[in-house]
């Protein structure tokens, strides 16, 4: 609890890559956001998959994060309708779907001020 106290910004990050590392999850947490040419902005990427392929806990989690709208899921994907979009699971594709499609260079100065923020959480939590 204490690493989480002090480093509030790496808690969505370590969960969706312990869901990868013990298998809940297929490896939908290392994409980057996908650059769209003809808007010139960053938008969200996404993995494919089979959702009856993921176990309970995976699918559970995919329920939770989708119901506290950390991650957009899209099902029924497909000729067959068989797969499910989910975005991928990054600090930086929470950022693009909260502030929404932006230029790569808006979107890093809101995480540099997400990171000094958090740095300056920490030291109150410090000094309390």
């Amino acid at each position: 609890m204490h690493f989480l106290a002090h480093h509030p910004e790496c808690v969505f990050s370590h969960l969706t890559a312990c869901m990868v590392l013990l298998s809940y999850s297929h490896s939908v947490c290392f994409g980057l956001c996908r650059y769209n040419a003809d808007t010139d902005r960053l938008e969200l990427s996404y993995s494919r998959f089979k959702k009856s392929d993921l176990p309970v806990l995976g699918r559970s989690v995919l329920a939770v994060f989708r119901a506290l709208w950390l991650i957009d899921v899209r099902e029924g994907i497909g000729e067959d309708g068989e797969y499910t979009e989910c975005s991928n699971m990054t600090i930086i594709n929470l950022a693009v779907r909260i502030i929404g499609p932006t230029h790569e260079q808006q979107l890093t100065i809101y995480l540099l001020s997400l990171q000094v923020i958090s740095y300056f959480n920490t030291i109150v939590i410090q000094i309390l």
